[in-house]
Parts: structure tokens; C-alpha cells; sequence
């Protein structure tokens, strides 16, 4: 069953939603192979305890990671 859903943050703020995954290097991979056509923000969000993360991946630059346990952080 998958619990982590995958938005990408467009630049007029609004949640694009990208996919769903069982894990969170499920989840990384993911955005890594979105990232090629597609670099910026990312979030992923566990549908079970509310608990996101922030990923910002500009191509080839590298990444960052920014770790939320609500969505009301």
C-alpha cells in the first residue's frame, strides 16, 4: 500500500501531485527522476502520522532536505 504521497511546489505556490511510494528511498528516487525534467521543491508526506519533508533539488547542484512532523509546523 502506499503511504507517501509526492507534490511538487509550482511557482505560484499551488501542490502539484506527482506520485505515491512505499518508502521514503521510494521517494527520493522518485523525485530524483523528476527532477531531470522538472528541478525545484519538492514534499513528501506521510498519509499516516502527517509528517513531511522538504526537498529542494536544482539538477546536478546536489539537494536539501528540510524535515516537518505536521503539516501546521
Amino acid at each position: 500500500m502506499f503511504r507517501l504521497d509526492i507534490f511538487k511546489t509550482e511557482a505560484d505556490g499551488q501542490l502539484l501531485w506527482r506520485g505515491a511510494v512505499e518508502s521514503f528511498a521510494a521517494a527520493i528516487e522518485l523525485i530524483q527522476e523528476l527532477t531531470v525534467a522538472s528541478p525545484g521543491e519538492y514534499i513528501i508526506l506521510d498519509q499516516n502520522t502527517g509528517h513531511r519533508a522538504l526537498l529542494h533539488i536544482s539538477g546536478s547542484e546536489g539537494q536539501s532536505v528540510e524535515s516537518r512532523n505536521s503539516p501546521g509546523d
